[in-house]
């Protein structure tokens, strides 16, 4: 016989966050998020989901959004954490030479333009059981950030990206760690 899934509802564990420091339970939240496929893939004992609560938030603003935890095997884990952050990525395509000897370049260059880390949720006894959680964080973007883009023209392009990154701690040998990455957009203060 097929073992059944146990229900949400009778596996309440409770974790404190360190933004609320008040105990957050086994949520039932829909499953899988957007994003995710129907099929979670591989035997990975915990798969996460990342997303930021709006589809735009502005420079200097408070950035609201959910870590998704889906754990189908109790494993390790130390602790839970959010990365947001921005980058710029410029390639500039340019020629040299002329003739027989003209050869084409490209000049690579990134800048990171913040980056802030915040703690979600600590594991005291150091392991995650079996079930659905959803963890909310929140973080203030800087103020003067420029808007989202992205232009290419003639084999250049430049970009300026933001993304929020969730990272499960499981520490110990041969474990590695869950990981999951979204994009989203931020529009720069009117001047």
């Amino acid at each position: 016989k097929k073992k059944k899934d146990p229900e949400p509802a009778k596996q309440r564990r409770t974790y404190t966050t360190p933004t609320s420091r008040r105990p957050l339970v086994l949520c039932s939240i829909s499953w899988p998020p957007l994003g995710f496929d129907k099929e979670i893939m591989g035997n990975a004992p915990a798969t996460l989901f990342v997303s930021i609560d709006t589809p735009y938030v502005f420079a200097g603003q408070e950035a609201r959004g959910t870590v998704a935890l889906m754990v189908t095997k109790a494993t390790v884990a130390a602790n839970l954490s959010v990365r947001i952050s921005g980058d710029e990525h410029t390639t500039v395509k340019y020629e040299s030479g002329s003739g027989d000897k003209k050869q084409t370049h490209y000049a690579h260059g990134r800048s990171n333009l913040f980056c802030i880390e915040v703690p979600v949720a600590t594991f005291p006894e150091g392991k995650v059981g079996v079930g659905r959680y959803e963890f909310p964080f929140k973080a203030t973007l800087p103020p003067g950030l420029p808007s989202s883009m992205s232009i290419s023209s003639g084999g250049s392009n430049c970009k300026v990206q933001y993304s929020v990154g969730a990272r499960l701690v499981r520490p110990g040998f041969f474990k590695s760690d869950a990981t999951a990455q979204n994009v989203f957009a931020v529009q720069s203060a009117a001047l």
